[in-house]
């Protein structure tokens, strides 16, 4: 598998992806919105969850077995899972399932789409790891969205995303980082609105790269894990997920809590968030966390595309 190419692929992805949703709504009213899925399929949850905070629309995103109490049938519920056969989000949909709750599925078939029911199904395309398939969980998603009047997806938000994704400077980037963490245990912080991405870069690393990597959010990190710079060490490297336009006091707190990590001699690495939309900002920086991440698995000796293990640890819990 040329993994590589999977990554490469994004901007057709999305084009793709987009289409296999056009039309797609559920009818009634809705008062709260549930995505659940793990993994590289509930990564896109997490980027919803992001987008929703600026709408009045409550949204939960769940990770579990089990569902939370609120769901009803005004309850529209995501329910994404690439294979269609993961466990907790096989048991999520029938819990979801008995609430009555207007459900669209997002997958590329498996045990999800026999037992869909009467639900929506929006089917993706087979034979992709799950994290490389982003496009194909996120984007049907946001044009469902955007077809109920909850959220903007316009044509030339999409068109700018591509061609950022384009950029040459993003693949010089990714090696360049990739350089700076190898041997290193990646850090990665960043503001709460890009917790998502954050997240992102730590799966990519840890699925790509075969390696630990741990994420957190300013300011939560300055109430507990910046402790931890009271003893030096040298294996980790903090990377740092910027965006151009934080506020002052977010600025100050990542300046003040640079100059802490510097002190101790662990190596900061920051990477400014750019672009016109929340949107734009998020799939760009993602699509570099994901390049670098696959040239950190070269350096480290390893197959980017291999997960063995978990296939394996899935096949043990039947």
């Amino acid at each position: 598998m040329d993994y590589l190419q999977l990554i490469e692929d994004l901007p057709h992805q999305i084009r793709d992806a987009i289409k296999l949703a056009q039309g797609e709504k559920v009818e009634g009213e809705i008062q709260n919105i549930l995505i659940t899925g793990l993994g590289g399929s509930g990564i896109a949850a997490n980027i919803v969850e992001t987008l929703l905070r600026e709408t009045k629309m409550p949204v939960f995103v769940n990770k579990d077995s089990t569902i939370p109490a609120f769901v009803n049938d005004k309850t529209l519920v995501f329910v994404s899972s690439y294979s269609g056969n993961t466990e907790e989000t096989l048991n999520a949909f029938k819990e979801v399932q008995k609430k009555r709750a207007k459900i669209i599925c997002i997958t590329s078939g498996g045990k999800l789409k026999q037992i869909a029911g009467d639900s929506k199904v929006i089917m993706i395309p087979q034979g992709m790891p799950p994290r490389s398939a982003i496009a194909y969980l996120l984007f049907p998603a946001l044009v469902v969205l955007h077809n109920l009047k909850i959220i903007k997806l316009s044509r030339d938000e999409i068109l700018k995303i591509i061609d950022s994704l384009h950029a040459q400077e993003l693949r010089k980037k990714a090696e360049e980082i990739s350089v700076q963490l190898h041997g290193k245990i990646p850090l990665i912080y960043s503001s709460p609105q890009f917790g998502a991405v954050a997240l992102r870069w730590k799966q990519a690393i840890n699925e790509n790269s075969k390696q630990h990597a741990f994420w957190n959010t300013f300011s939560e990190l300055n109430h507990n894990e910046m402790m931890a710079y009271n003893t030096q060490n040298k294996q980790f490297n903090v990377v740092i997920l910027r965006d151009e336009k934080d506020n002052l006091r977010m600025q100050k707190r990542i300046e003040l809590t640079k100059e802490i990590i510097k002190k101790q001699g662990t190596p900061v690495t920051e990477i400014m968030l750019k672009g016109d939309s929340l949107l734009v900002k998020i799939i760009t920086v993602i699509f570099l966390g994901d390049l670098t991440s696959y040239h950190l698995g070269i350096k480290n000796g390893v197959d980017p595309s291999e997960t063995i293990m978990i296939e394996e640890f899935k096949k043990k819990l039947k």
